[in-house]
């Protein structure tokens, strides 16, 4: 599993990776936080949202940096994103089980 977190701009701030993790997770986290944090909306929800219109879906997903999959969050304080929380190297459900675990984490 690899988990990241960047701030508003996309900025890795910190970075978890289990050993042998391969460098396209590091990425996948990386563009699933940044989209969370852009929508201020998780990447769970986006998914569901975009599936209705297929071609909303395909302009949106055309920004290089943007991926609509599962395990992206957006991190908020006070009311505010402040920057993304992305999860990548499981199955979908997994990451987002693990993501949904770390915003816990870092809201305590």
């Amino acid at each position: 599993m690899t988990v990241m977190i960047v701030d508003r701009g996309g900025h890795p701030i910190a970075l978890a990776r289990m050993d042998g993790m391969a460098y396209p997770f590091t990425e996948v986290s990386r563009r699933k936080a940044l989209t969370g944090c852009s929508f201020n909306t998780p990447t769970h929800v986006l998914a569901q949202y975009f599936a209705q219109d297929p071609v909303l879906s395909q302009g949106v997903q055309a920004t290089p940096e943007i991926l609509i999959l599962v395990g992206g969050f957006p991190i908020v304080v006070d009311e505010e994103c402040i920057g993304g929380l992305g999860v990548a190297g499981g199955r979908g459900t997994q990451d987002q089980e693990i993501g949904v675990h770390a915003l816990t984490i870092l809201k305590a």
